[in-house]
Order: structure tokens, then sequence, then C-alpha cells
């Protein structure tokens, strides 16, 4: 097969050794020729042909096509400019739009290739707004932003010429000139059609779906413009977040392509507490992801940074600095539309007012806000966008504005900002027929909320509720040995009659001290001790990542592999594996020196009281023999840095005294338990848990967090993405609780509702304050 490849490639190059097929083959036949010589696969000719000086030539076009016989001769195409357009509107757009730029001076200055180049890109913008079905005045104002949006394009140009900067500049005057020219005396009738100077976004007659085809908006208008902030009310299902993600990811059709849009949630913010960079860093690094180079300590000025933070790394930043992090990431791309869901969750009082201002300040971008805080939504909001039968509704003004002008009663407001009431008309038939009758409001779409604690029953060895269960002493922490102290020689106790919440600051480090005092942090210094038969619940704020791996499963499926030994799984993993290499690393040097035969723990078994001392059966690693188990005292384990083992056994204990591991995980005991969470069986047992709104989610882990009826619980900022009924439910939930609190909320009402003592945190010191509320444990 190759001698046969070989002979006819050796013809084929004779012949273009020949020069009959010109001076260019000629070379490439030699070059060749010498290659196949040495591999050995042809053989020298004698002779060199003589070198030839012309080129080849191919054979006149035989086509009696003119336009082919011009191409074929080396002359330029006779196309008019409009031909590749698809319609006779746009052809008269392309000639209205050459013929205005050839009566400007300042393009008649312009080198010829530019204003060639100059027509071709109207022209390309023209032909692409046809295939966006944009109509001529969306197609004027695309021309108006060409200038003014495309700074790349006018940086080459200035420096092709310097009078191309100005004719860009003048594209928004020049753009409304060219329009009025093709539409002629129709330009001020359809410029009235809602259009004006501000419209970054309209999309008229739009269509939105969710899923395999859950219909959400019909025949509705979009509008968004510069220097407005919509917020955003409607029921539960209406289709508000499914809006901002189909506008962030462009998926609306009719929209505009060159809008900038940013979305900003708290999606990312467990993300964040694995980073090791600080936050200047990480602003740099997002910016170099979304091809932005200029990303400075500047863009963390302006949302309220101060230059101390600037060196501080992200993991170690509170959740509200990260939510001013995240929003200034958000915000180097110099958006257009800016989509806020849920925008004040994790933020304290003074970081919401900042929000608030700061968003005031953006005059050349449209903000859309998903909000059930009134206050925010009056200090921000220009306008509110309702759902109503399908439609979106706009209506000028602040919430009280909107809510006056509705006329919805006071004791609609809070079901409305919950998403339980809605805005649509009612159906009625009458006499055969149906008619709309208008309804300021439906009746509620779900149930009232609904939120009860199991009963915890009492702890061994504890006769009274004011009796200490958990107690801390000259506690401190910092992130490392150059670092200043977040948590400086604290000192408290917490009883079952305990109501009390953490104040402060964000970024005061109160979601650390908490971490501190349920031992699922080690302290730099100080101790927290607590009674070995409490069961004690933790809701971290990020606990929504906690369900992440089960978002494909039901709730009756998560509840029964999270508990299938009775105890806390997610709890054993947090308390039994190190923080991290350096507690790892610690265990293992201190294994050497209090270890049997200098081995590790490998698993506490069981626990004995010798006299007033606790001892705790070992099994060691490496040591397989249960003849090798041996009783170790408490303060042996703790000197071998294992106090968070030793609470993890306390836990196991714990749970088998109360009857947890005979607790049966059946269908029906998960869904009684769940539906006093406002879960109903459908949800429970039929539902894939990603397909929670965040609101259910929290109800779910609240659910789960009761499923080992603990003695003590401690909640960080509980009420996130709760509507304001739900709020009130858990509110009241708690002060029905049988057990202690701890808590941290930012929304001081609620707290005053349920606490009756505050612990503020600032400077790393505790300041306590007893609440005259006349609030104690119902028990």
């Amino acid at each position: 097969m190759q001698k046969t490849i070989a002979q006819e490639l050796s013809e084929s190059i004779a012949k273009w050794r020949s020069g009959d097929m010109g001076a260019g083959l000629q070379k490439v036949a030699k070059e060749a020729l010498a290659e196949l010589v040495k591999a050995g696969d042809a053989e020298q000719p004698a002779e060199e042909p003589e070198a030839v000086k012309t080129d080849f030539a191919f054979e006149p076009a035989k086509s009696s096509n003119e336009e082919a016989a011009r191409i074929a001769a080396g002359q330029s195409h006779s196309w008019p400019a409009c031909a590749f357009l698809l319609s006779l509107q746009d052809c008269q757009m392309v000639k209205a739009v050459n013929s205005f730029f050839e009566k400007q001076a300042a393009f008649g200055s312009l080198p010829g290739d530019l204003q060639k180049f100059l027509l071709a890109v109207s022209a390309s913008v023209i032909r692409e707004g046809h295939k966006k079905k944009l109509d001529l005045m969306m197609l004027w104002r695309t021309f108006a932003a060409f200038g003014d949006r495309d700074m790349f394009l006018l940086q080459h140009l200035r420096i092709i010429s310097e009078g191309a900067e100005g004719f860009l500049k003048a594209l928004p005057e020049s753009s409304e000139a060219v329009a009025r020219e093709a539409l002629g005396a129709d330009f001020d009738a359809v410029a009235g059609e809602g259009y004006d100077a501000d419209t970054l976004l309209r999309v008229e007659n739009m269509l939105l779906m969710y899923g395999a085809g859950k219909l959400l908006l019909k025949d509705t208008l979009l509008e968004m413009k510069a220097n407005r902030r919509y917020g955003v009310v409607g029921h539960n299902g209406a289709g508000k977040t499914t809006l901002m993600k189909e506008i962030v990811h462009g998926r609306i059709v009719g929209m505009p392509t060159h809008l900038r849009c940013v979305h900003v949630d708290d999606s990312k913010l467990g993300e964040m507490s694995k980073s090791s960079l600080n936050a200047l860093e990480y602003v740099k690094m997002k910016a170099m992801e979304i091809g932005v180079t200029d990303a400075s300590a500047e863009n963390l000025r302006r949302v309220g940074f101060p230059e101390k933070m600037f060196e501080i790394p992200v993991a170690e930043l509170s959740t509200g600095w990260r939510m001013r992090l995240t929003l200034a990431v958000s915000m180097l791309k110099h958006a257009d539309i800016v989509l806020l869901d849920e925008p004040t969750n994790h933020l304290d009082q003074e970081s919401v007012d900042w929000l608030g201002d700061y968003l005031l300040t953006l005059t050349k971008s449209s903000v859309m806000v998903i909000s059930h805080e009134p206050k925010f939504l009056n200090k921000i909001c220009t306008d509110i966008i309702s759902y109503k039968d399908k439609s979106l509704v706009y209506t000028a003004g602040n919430f009280d504005a909107f809510v006056m002008a509705k006329g919805i009663k006071a004791d609609d407001i809070e079901a409305l900002l919950s998403g339980n009431l809605k805005l649509d008309e009612d159906e009625e038939g009458e006499e055969g027929g149906e008619e709309k009758k208008a309804a300021v409001v439906q009746a509620p779409i779900t149930g009232p909320p609904k939120i009860a604690f199991p009963i915890p029953g009492s702890v061994e060895g504890v006769k009274s509720s004011s009796k200490a269960v958990i107690e801390f002493k000259n506690l401190s922490f910092r992130y490392g040995k150059d670092k200043d102290y977040l948590i400086n020689d604290v000192a408290g106790k917490l009883s079952l009659g305990s109501r009390v919440a953490i104040c402060g600051r964000n970024g005061c480090g109160k979601s650390t001290l908490m971490t501190l005092i349920c031992s699922e942090m080690n302290a730099t210094e100080g101790k927290v001790i607590r009674h070995c038969n409490l069961r004690v619940a933790y809701m971290k704020q990020d606990h929504l990542k906690t369900l992440g791996p089960y978002f494909d499963t039901s709730p009756l499926t998560y509840i029964t592999q999270r508990f299938k030994n009775g105890y806390d799984e997610e709890l054993q993993k947090r308390l039994i594996e190190p923080e991290d290499d350096e507690e790892a690393a610690r265990r293992a040097t201190l294994a050497k020196q209090h270890g049997k035969y200098g081995n590790q723990v490998g698993e506490l078994l069981s626990r004995s009281k010798q006299g007033s001392q606790l001892y705790y059966e070992v099994k060691w690693e490496g040591l397989d023999d249960p003849k090798q188990n041996t009783m170790v005292s408490l303060k042996t384990l703790r000197d071998m840095g294992l106090d968070k083992v030793v609470i993890a056994c306390d836990e196991r204990i714990a749970a088998k005294a109360a009857g947890l591991d005979q607790r049966p995980l059946t269908r029906r005991e998960i869904t009684k338990h769940c539906e006093a969470f406002g879960i109903d069986e459908e949800m429970c047992c039929n539902q894939q848990i990603r397909g929670f709104s965040a609101g259910q989610k929290v109800r779910l882990s609240l659910a789960a967090m009761f499923w080992t009826k603990p003695h003590f619980i401690a909640v960080d900022e509980p009420t996130n993405y709760l509507d304001v009924e739900t709020v009130e439910a858990l509110a009241k939930a708690l002060n029905n609780f049988r057990g202690g609190i701890l808590m941290i909320e930012p929304k001081m009402d609620f707290v005053e509702k349920v606490c009756n003592e505050t612990w503020t945190l600032e400077d790393g010191k505790l300041k306590v304050e007893k609440l005259d509320n006349g609030l104690k444990r119902v028990a």
C-alpha cells in the first residue's frame, strides 16, 4: 500500500517539477521529493528541470454569471449594501443610516476604510436587531449606546483616527436624527410608546415559564429604567426568583444582548469559608475571571470595607461582611441591571441601612429587589412590581404608596409580603357564564404557619432550670498568633432556663463565640464545659449547606439517613473529624505523649463514673483486640485535645438514654414530626428538597434539628428566608420551648419577643444586660 501511494505521489511530483503548474508548485515538489529520497521511498532524478518564473493561472470561468466572472477576474462584488438583510424595512434603514452619515462632516473626515467599516457595523446592528425582533426605536437606542459602551472599539479607533472619537461620542444625538429620518412623521408617535432615554430593558408580550411547562407570566410588559428601583411582590410560586434568573442569564426573548446584569444572593457564601485569599485578593481574582483588569481597593471601599479589613482572609470574615464582598464582586461588571434576592439576610441593622444608602447611589443602573422587609422597600423603591393574573403590574412609589393605591388592609400586608396572599382576580360563574370580579386579595394560598417544638424531657442530674449546664471561663480566640483576639477572655453560664441573644455589629465575632460555646471549634485559650447528659442542637448560619448532599432526595430520605442510629450523624462528623491539618497534627503529637503505646484514640465506646470523675472506654487505633481497650479519664482525653470527641460520645449516650435509637424511622413517624414544622406529607415524602423554597428549607432544617429532642438549642439568624407570618410562628414556638435558647438575630424586635438577656460583643468583650420584658421559660 505504501509503495502504491509513493508511486502515485512520485508521478504527481514529477508533473509539478516540470513547471506546468507554476513556480510555486515546482518549489513544493522539489522539497517533497528531497524528503522522499531521504526516506528511501523515491529515487533522485538524474536531471534537474529548468526553473520557471511564471505563476500558474486558472482557466477563465466558463459560467455566464457576470458576478462570478467579476470575482474570477479579481474585481469586488457589486451586491447592494443591504442585500444580506432580511427585510425591505432593514434595507431602508441601512440606506437611511448611510445617507445620514455621509452628510456629516465628522464622518467625511474619517479615512475611507474606516468609513466603510463603520457603515458595515451599523448594517450589522440592524441585521441583528431584526433577528432579535427589535423595533426601530430599540435599534435607535442600540446605536445611541454604541459609542458610550464599546470602549474597546473606541480606544482602537482613536489610534487610527482622532476624528473617530468625536464621531462615536456624538452617536447618541446622531442616532436620534437617523431614526427621525428613517421613521419620518411616525417618529414622535412611536417614541411616545413607553420609551424614554432612561429605558434599559423593555420587552412587550413577554412569556415566562418554569420547569416542564408551568406558565408564570403571559403577554405582559417587562420594563426597567435607569435610576429606578423596583420592589417585587407576589404570592409564593408566582415566579419572582425565576424572573431574576432568566434576566441575569439573558434568556428573556427580545432582551437586548448588550445589557450587563448581576444577580446578588447568598449562594456563594459557603464557598468563601474555604478560600485562602484575603478580601482584596479575592476581589482581584474574581475580577480576572470576568475580564476586569482594574479591580483595586477602591472596589472594597465602595461597599464600606475599612482599610484594616483588606488583608483579612475571606474565610475569617463574618457572613455579613461576605455579603458586602459578594456585592463588591458583582458591581465589578458595572451592571446595567442589578437583581437582589433577599439582600438583607445576614445583615445587622447598620448594614441594612448602609445597603439602602448604597443602592440609592446607583443612578445609572436599574435595581430589582425581592424582600420581606417593608421598611427596606420603603427606603429604596421608586416602583413596585406586583404579580397579578400572570401579568406584571407597575405602581409608582414605595411600598406604602403601593399599599395605599391598591387599598390593601393593614391585616393583609404581612400575608402579602409572606407570599401567602394573591392579588389575582376571582373568577365566579354567573348564569352559565363567567365574569371576573375584582378583589384586592384572595384567601391564603397556604395554611397558617405552624411550628411546634417537641418536649425535650429532663436532663439526668439537673433538677433546676437555673442550674448551669454550659459554662465557659477565660475563653479567647484568634485566627493566628500574629492576629488580634476576636474573643478576649470572656466568661458566661447558660441554663435550661436561658433565653440569651448574642448581639453586636457584623464581624465582631458573634458566630465564632456561638460555635465555641457549642464546642464545634477549638478555643485559643480557656475552656467550655457542658453537662455530659445534655443534648445540644446547633443550627449554623450556613445550615442550608448541610442539605446540599440530599438535594435530590425527599425529607423522608434525608431524616432517615441523617438519624439512622438515633443520633445526629452530621454532628458526629463535625465533632470527631479534625477541623484542619493543624488540629490533626496536634492530636497525633499529643497521642504520642498520652496514648497507649503512643497510639491515637480510635473510638470512645462507653462512659462510667468513678467517684466524681468520668472515665471513657477507649478503643485505640491499631489495637483491634477488645482486650486492649482501656478506661481513660476525662482529664487525660482533654489533655490529648479530644474535647470535641468526648462531646460526640456524650451525645450518642444521651440519645440512647432518651430512646432515640428505638425511635422508628417510618414514613408515619417522620411525616408526623415534619408536620409540626409546616411540612405536609406530600412535601415530606414525594418532593425533592431541591425544589423547596428557601423558607421551606429553613423549616426542614429546624425539623432535623429537633429530631433528637434537644435540651438546649443554639440558632444563628433563624429568621433568614422566613416570611413575616412564619417569623411570628417561630417566635411563639421558641417561647413555648421547654429548654435553653442561645441565639444570634439582627432583628431586635424578634429578640425582644423571645429573649430576656443580651450578650453584646464589642472589641472581644461581653457586656451582659437583662431585658425588662418579663420573658422567662414556659415550663
